[in-house]
């Protein structure tokens, strides 16, 4: 049984991670001793992009982020070419485009679903829908969060008006037209399934 189930395997196309964190040098040893001709691609994870500090509050990652794309074109130049290039922990779409510059192909799009599941709101502070509708060159605005349920104090000083707002200003999405903060608030204090599905929207 081994032995057939080690066949099948042996069939199957592999995706190779290339480690080192923001180490070039280490990225660059690993990868001259790794046998690519068994990858159907190529990870290129564990940059140091965490951007929530001790308190769990957010940071800016931007330098983290400048860090990452120093290594990046060069460690791109060094992979076999034929493999596509996936990068994780990328979702802003500048970083994106700067990441297809260096050689990367593939990013990993599973951050709406994972900030919904912990509910928080991914909020971009001075957005409009003119500078979203924009083509001009811009640098996207380092975004904030929204954690659910919201601390019921807020309401007692504010009359109610941070829950009586959308979840962003101006936007035309289906949940900032339709529904407030404090309705939002409420469905994840009783763990309704839509208080999640509001924020994937």
């Amino acid at each position: 049984v081994c032995f057939t189930l080690n066949l099948v395997l042996a069939g199957i196309p592999m995706l190779f991670s290339v480690t080192g964190g923001n180490d070039l040098d280490q990225r660059l040893r690993g990868l001259a001793k790794t046998d690519f001709s068994k990858a159907s691609g190529v990870v290129l994870d564990g940059f140091f992009l965490d951007c929530i500090d001790e308190s769990n509050q957010p940071m800016d990652r931007r330098p983290h982020l400048d860090c990452m794309f120093e290594v990046l074109p060069k460690l791109c130049l060094q992979l076999p070419s034929h493999l596509p290039r996936i990068l994780t922990n990328i979702w802003q779409p500048d970083e994106v485009a700067r990441a297809v510059t260096c050689g990367v192909d593939i990013f990993d799009g599973t951050l709406p679903f994972r900030l919904s599941r912990s509910g928080l709101a991914w909020l971009y502070p001075g957005w409009t829908p003119h500078s979203a509708a924009s083509t001009t060159s811009r640098q996207t605005p380092f975004p904030s969060w929204i954690a659910f349920p919201l601390d019921k104090e807020l309401l007692k000083g504010s009359s109610g008006s941070v829950f009586n707002q959308p979840l962003q200003e101006g936007c035309s999405c289906f949940t900032c037209q339709r529904h407030n903060r404090g309705y939002i608030s409420h469905l994840h204090s009783v763990n309704e399934m839509l208080a999640h599905i509001l924020l994937m929207m």
